[in-house]
């Protein structure tokens, strides 16, 4: 069998016509063997064998793998069989019942090995609901399309559809009334989409059906073009840049050129099914091996370095990175994960119930973490190594909660209403009132029930507007044409934007006149900024795109990693140089700043094994560590109110406000404060001295006042803090940064200063461009601290690598919310809002030994990378944003390849086809589009995905599994369901067969969420 493009698969077969071996293009096959008709043994391309077992009547029995074995039973009902259990590798059984066999009424019962049992109908083989109380009830038009989905126990509203004369949806009205329409071509492709808002979104094609212009509500413009094969060879975006691409004979992209020119290569094996090498436009090559069953091996970067990921017959079970240390895991034989082993062989394991669920996870020191469910499988509750509990409580038949306890002693609990969509409305007090799109329009706290937060949008759902009730702008945002930011208003006036064909910022002018130009080499990375005083910072980078060096004013700092991209060196033009060690892990051991032969800081530590310090040492130092402070700013006694609001100081009123938000604090050291709607503290009072603060609509300090003094802090679109002025606009000070992390400082006029940290992240110590030392910091862990030298121009000290600006007396700006390190805490709740931890304001986990939180959302171990000061890559990445912050942030738009495929267990196909909604890539970029605003992306790429695909799976599932095998009695019921569907121009068979441009692709709208089922016909 030979392709278009001439690869070849040879087919052999024995004498009864059965194909025994496939060679696929390479010359590697899968074997296969037979006993009379029946397929008995199947050896893949690497050697695993699968054998098959059958009963008298050739209904598989038993399929066994590597050792696991899965059992089939079959009951036979009237004149065919159907299969009536499952029996893992485990020997977990689940049954299925066939109560009704009757096509026209079929009715099944699944019973899982935990004992649930619900019955599930398939009148004519269509869905229509089951005793489940969560499942919906569908019906279904004579044609066997669903006309109205009712979910039980949600809204009393169906969902309705309705079709055109083609069979396809024609419209939608939601379960909140809101209504969605469709029109299309002759092609059955469609023409225009009117969304739930009356938003109009248009789409034109060529002759073959290809996509070639959509256009969006607001008239944002993309446009796409084909070659001869009909493969999208050009794309412009809204500000007419241009994207071209290339393909190689096997139709594999080969080339991507972007709007700048920079040109990305993909090279593929001989037979062009696998990528094998990846060049960036600065030249620079990254490779990848597979092995015969296509499963990548081996990432080798362009320095020679490598990662390898190790698999057994079935799955993934370990990665060995650069540095040869070995992560691994153990799987049951179902292939759920045991145990995971770190590259320090600590080990956590995982315990499970009879359906599959986590019950109990192990850490390494013995500390479980136990986790219960009901009857629907919903977790009730989660208690952990130190025996506290959270509770999880859901409205009657449905799987939305409603009631959070966080704690039990005492006792803390947060109310949560839900939508339909599977978002809050309410939640601890706080509303969240959304649009007919889901989209958030206005927040009501509990301290001004009353009045609200409102959010402007425009037609395509970009923010473009946040004010106080009506009345009081505290931001405005103006877009171009690829809905990016180009101009911010807030409360000191109005900051612009000039981004090249990229979307990267290349100038930023502010209020007050002063700018600041970016350039980029042609891989995209930051080559050059051009401060306000002239002053130009150069970045040059290593062949893994890692800074290895930053000039900027005549001097100079040099940065070496290791293979794992930790931080190991920094050489500074002054002298003063930096020696990073870090575990396996690639938590930090010890930083070492020392200038010849001499240590001016030294802290070296151990850490368990659970990554947290155990001990740390210094020797050498020119200073100490931890200051000696008073003992009544130290020794403090607190009480709280059950929602860990402080109530009393060493005996002495303490109060908040409605919101929660710490109004006095009494002692020595008195603290008042108040707060504006979004809960910053704008003016306080704290040892007789007098602040007030002004913030942007990202919630960024942009004003300070302390007795009089103003200090205005100018940003960039990464949130930098860049440079400072005064209040009558003249520069008084700028920072360079490493990616994220603060490491120098020049005052106006004045030559560069050097910042020099702890493992934390804490500024220890600041030396000068001659190299002496000009001042230093000592803290407690909670951040008490004590300077000595010339520290009154700097503002970072305590967390500052990660730009938390000390504000004084033991308070610091954190992004989100004011901390106290006097208190310990946070003044103000944290701001997501749903509540996820019991003690909504501590900072750090309460272990400021190993955890910071420099933006007031998440607390984590710091890691010094090839990106700064950072925080772990995790799941946590998208859970702390702020609801519907706008980003200044910009990603091109434009393919890749794999940027890290050697990662167990994560898909590297990212895409933003409709065809990717169960890709854990494609949900972690539907959140980003989300935090962006991008809400008309959002809805085309997975609109619905969250409500839907539960119910959904769990709807089309018994389908399969209750599928009749081939046979005389059932062939003519099953070819004409079957044919029914291939009819059907608007079924899932036909419409899998449409092919569409990646991104703006032309969705067809899907009657469940618009999700697409989890299995198609073919499988």
């Amino acid at each position: 069998m030979t392709d278009a493009v001439g690869r070849k698969a040879l087919l052999t077969y024995n004498g009864s016509g059965q194909c025994t071996r496939v060679t696929v293009p390479g010359g590697n096959y899968i074997s296969f063997t037979y006993s009379g008709t029946n397929l008995i043994r199947v050896i893949d391309l690497i050697g695993n064998q699968t054998n098959y077992t059958y009963s008298d009547t050739n209904m598989v029995t038993d399929m066994d793998t590597g050792g696991r074995s899965w059992e089939f039973g079959w009951t036979t009902a009237t004149d065919f069989e159907y299969l009536s259990s499952v029996t893992d590798p485990e020997g977990k059984i689940t049954t299925y019942d066939l109560l009704v066999p009757d096509f026209a009424h079929r009715k099944l019962r699944i019973t899982d090995p935990t004992g649930r049992s619900f019955i599930y109908e398939f009148p004519n083989g269509e869905y229509t609901g089951n005793e489940g109380p969560q499942e919906p009830l569908v019906e279904n038009d004579v044609m066997g399309r669903p006309v109205t989905i009712t979910e039980k126990g949600g809204s009393q509203n169906p969902r309705r559809l309705e079709y055109n004369s083609d069979g396809a949806i024609s419209r939608v009205t939601e379960f909140d009334g809101g209504i969605h329409t469709y029109s299309y071509n002759d092609l059955g492709l469609i023409t225009s989409y009117v969304d739930a808002l009356g938003n109009i979104w248009l789409y034109e094609y060529d002759a073959n059906g290809n996509l070639t212009r959509s256009q969006s509500p607001a008239g944002r413009v993309f446009q796409y073009e084909y070659n001869s094969f009909g493969e999208v060879d050009q794309t412009s975006d809204g500000e007419g840049n241009v994207t071209t691409i290339t393909y190689d004979a096997f139709g594999n992209v080969k080339t991507i050129t972007d709007p700048m020119g920079s040109v990305s290569t993909f090279g593929y094996d001989a037979n062009g099914i696998n990528l094998v090498f990846l060049t960036n436009p600065a030249g620079n090559t990254t490779t990848y091996t597979y092995d015969a069953n296509r499963r990548m091996i081996r990432m080798t970067h362009p320095d020679g370095s490598y990662r390898e990921n190790i698999y057994d017959c079935c799955a993934a079970v370990g990665l060995r990175n650069e540095r040869g240390a070995v992560r691994t895991v153990t799987r049951s034989p179902s292939l759920k994960v045991l145990s995971e082993t770190d590259f320090l062989g600590n080990t956590m394991t995982y315990t499970y119930d009879g359906a599959g669920r986590l019950v109990q996870s192990r850490d390494a020191q013995g500390r479980t973490t136990v986790t219960t469910y009901n009857e629907m499988g919903q977790p009730t509750s989660v208690t952990n190594p130190l025996g506290h509990e959270v509770r999880f409580d859901y409205y009657s038949n449905t799987d939305q909660p409603y009631l959070h306890t966080l704690s039990t002693e005492p006792l803390a609990q947060a109310e949560i209403d839900m939508s339909w969509r599977g978002v809050a409305t309410r939640a601890n007090g706080w509303q969240y009132v959304r649009d007919s799109m889901g989209q958030l329009m206005s927040i009501i706290t509990p301290r001004d029930y009353y009045k609200r937060i409102n959010f402007t949008r425009d037609a395509d759902g970009f923010l473009t507007r946040k004010d106080w009730n009506n009345t009081e702008i505290f931001a405005t945002y103006g877009r171009d044409d690829n809905g990016l930011i180009v101009s911010a208003g807030h409360p000191l006036g109005t900051d612009s934007f000039v981004r090249n064909g990229r979307g990267q910022v290349t100038g930023q002018t502010w209020y007050d006149g002063k700018a600041v130009s970016f350039t980029y080499d042609n891989a995209g990375r930051l080559s050059t900024i051009v401060y306000p005083d002239l002053s130009t910072a150069v970045y040059s980078y290593d062949v893994r795109g890692r800074i290895s060096s930053i000039s900027w004013k005549g001097r100079v700092i040099n940065t070496s990693y290791d293979s794992t991209n930790n931080l190991t060196g920094e050489t500074r033009s002054n002298g003063i140089n930096t020696q990073m060690v870090n575990d396996a892990n690639n938590l930090p051991l010890q930083v070492r700043h020392y200038s010849g032969v001499k240590d001016l800081f030294n802290l070296q530590c151990t850490r368990n094994n659970r990554g947290l310090i155990s001990s740390c040492t210094q020797s050498s130092n020119a200073f100490m560590m931890f200051p000696e402070l008073t003992a009544e700013t130290v020794n403090s006694t607190f009480t709280y109110s059950r929602s860990f609001t402080m109530t009393t100081r060493n005996g002495a009123a303490a109060t908040t406000d409605g919101n929660g938000n710490q109004l006095t604090i009494p002692g020595a050291r008195a603290f008042s404060g108040t707060y504006d709607y979004r809960n910053l503290l704008t003016s306080w009072n704290v040892s007789g001295v007098a602040h007030t603060a002004v913030y942007d609509g990202m919630n960024r300090l942009i004003q300070w006042t302390k007795n009089g003094k103003v200090r205005r802090y100018h940003y960039d679109e990464m949130d930098r803090l860049l440079f400072e002025t005064d209040i009558s606009g003249n520069l008084t000070a700028m920072w360079l940064y490493r990616g994220s992390q603060v490491v120098a400082m020049a005052e106006a006029g004045g030559d560069i200063s050097f910042y020099h940290t702890d493992l934390k992240g804490n500024i220890a110590f600041v030396s000068d461009a001659a190299g002496n030392v000009t001042a230093t910091y000592r803290y407690l862990p909670f951040g008490l601290k004590k300077a000595s030298g010339y520290t009154d121009s700097n503002p970072f000290t305590f967390v500052g690598a990660f730009g938390v600006i000390d504000l004084g007396e033991g308070l610091y700006y954190m992004r989100s919310r004011t901390y106290d390190a006097v208190s310990r805490a946070f003044l103000s709740n944290d701001p997501m809002g749903l509540g996820v931890t019991a003690n909504a304001r501590e900072y750090a986990r309460n272990n400021p030994v190993n955890w910071v939180d420099p933006d007031g959302m998440f607390g984590f171990l710091t890691q010094y990378s090839a990106e700064g000061a950072v925080a772990p890559r995790t799941g946590a990445d998208f859970d702390n944003k702020v609801y519907n912050e706008p980003t200044m942030k910009y990603e091109p738009p434009v393919s890749r390849g794999p940027a890290d495929p050697c990662v167990i267990n994560t898909a590297w196909n990212v895409g933003t086809s409709n065809k990717q909604y169960g890709n854990a890539a494609g949900v972690g970029q539907l959140l980003m589009r989300l935090y962006n605003g991008e809400y008309g992306d959002a809805f085309y790429d997975a609109a619905g995905m969250a409500a839907g695909m539960a119910s959904r799976v769990a709807g089309m599932l018994p389908t399969f599994m209750s599928a009749n095998p081939a046979g005389e009695a059932n062939d003519e019921a099953e070819r004409a369901q079957i044919q029914k569907f291939m009819d059907d121009p608007n079924s899932f068979y036909n419409q899998n067969r449409k092919k569409f441009p990646t991104k703006n692709d032309n969705p067809r709208p899907d009657p469940y969420e618009f999700t697409l089922p989890p299995f198609s016909l073919e499988d």
